[in-house]
């Protein structure tokens, strides 16, 4: 809403001002310049994880399940998805992955990505 009523504001303030194109100009520029920072930011962490896709090392550990991240998405109706918290058994690190299928308490063989946590279930312990 904000990001709205700021573009419907630059509009009328363009409409004003007598040079126009220049000032259309900048204010596309800007707005290309935002969005793809924004768009490169969400990405990164994909680009950072191909090196391991490609040379297929994925993180491998076996972790068991302490709860879960749930996260609420506010559409119509209200979507809420869990990420797992899984502690890591051999070194007690603690990470949220993004996997499905798993229960609280148990034990699973994880291979995942760092920077996305994107992960699938190797074996049920």
């Amino acid at each position: 809403t904000f990001i709205a009523l700021a573009v419907i504001s630059c509009v009328q303030w363009i409409e004003n001002y007598k040079n126009k194109s220049f000032l259309l100009a900048i204010f596309f520029t800007i707005c290309t310049i935002v969005l793809f920072v924004l768009v490169v930011k969400e990405l990164l962490p994909y680009f950072r994880d191909w090196k391991y896709v490609k040379n297929d090392e994925f993180l491998i550990f076996i972790g068991e399940v302490e709860g879960y991240k749930l996260i609420t998405y506010s559409s119509d109706p209200p979507t809420t998805e869990k990420f797992p918290i899984v502690k890591n058994i051999s070194n007690n690190e603690v990470v949220t992955l993004n996997v499905d299928d798993t229960k609280e308490r148990m034990k699973y063989k994880f291979a995942y990505l760092p920077n996305t946590k994107l992960a699938i279930i190797l074996e049920k312990f």
